[in-house]
């Protein structure tokens, strides 16, 4: 995986999205959407999923929670891609937030 080396930013996020999708597939049930993307059921019941979002100044992944299949601005959280040292280190604080 690439992970600080690359300089085309979107690929790294792109590419960091699916680790932690695969990592998160590890540990929670999904399903497959219609665009192909999984969601993950979460213990508390909510519906979960991975996205990113970049531009100029930001490069982040972040977490939808929902209690149906469709997502939407319910409630989320973001995570600047930056303040982390390895694509593990950002999905243990992803899974922390799941289990809260």
């Amino acid at each position: 995986m690439i992970w600080k080396e690359t300089k085309n930013k979107k690929q790294r996020r792109n590419e960091l999205r699916k680790y932690i999708e695969d990592c998160f597939k590890k540990v929670y049930p999904f399903s497959i959407t219609e665009n192909g993307l999984p969601v993950f059921s979460l213990p508390d019941g909510l519906k979960m999923n991975v996205f990113s979002m970049g531009g100029t100044h930001f490069d982040s992944l972040g977490m939808s929670y929902k209690n149906s299949p469709e997502f939407g601005d319910d409630d989320g959280d973001l995570y600047d891609i930056d303040s982390f040292n390895t694509p593990e280190e950002l999905f243990k604080a992803m899974l922390e937030e799941t289990k809260r």
